[in-house]
């Protein structure tokens, strides 16, 4: 492949090396691989049914997820949001004392578990109860 002087940027090819984008009819000069990112560190370490009662997901989706596949894009929100009260709640805690805190009813969600109110979607609750534990508010 060489690029030509004249004022195109696109580099000359015989036609058997390209490739067409079937959406656009662009030509691409060679193969691209796209690889899917790995799932996110907190869905390998707790089991499924727990990232699946956190995101709102199916228990058979979160069990996906740990084998590599990404997650649709309203679970990766939710995943994040996990993601985001997990390190808040610091390396201070184990992986097990963590669980433990966002299984247990919590006085300052009304009572109500943080892993139901993030699958509820009610992510700044949990974060404001978060950060309340973390600084030693907790009631």
């Amino acid at each position: 492949m060489s690029w030509s002087a004249s004022s195109s940027t696109r580099p000359q090819t015989s036609p058997t090396d390209r490739q067409i984008d079937r959406h656009f009819g662009r030509h691409y000069a060679r193969r691209m691989t796209i690889r899917a990112a790995p799932p996110p560190r907190l869905v390998r370490l707790f089991p499924a049914r727990f990232i699946a009662r956190a995101t709102g997901a199916n228990v058979r989706t979160a069990e996906r997820w740990r084998s590599g596949q990404s997650p649709q894009a309203r679970f990766r929100d939710r995943i994040g949001e996990l993601q985001a009260v997990l390190d808040l709640l610091g390396r201070g805690m184990t992986d097990a004392a963590k669980r433990d805190w966002l299984e247990s009813p919590n006085a300052l969600l009304g009572w109500q578990r943080p892993i139901d109110r993030l699958s509820e979607g009610d992510f700044d609750a949990v974060l404001g109860a978060a950060e309340s534990y973390v600084v030693g508010d907790y009631v």
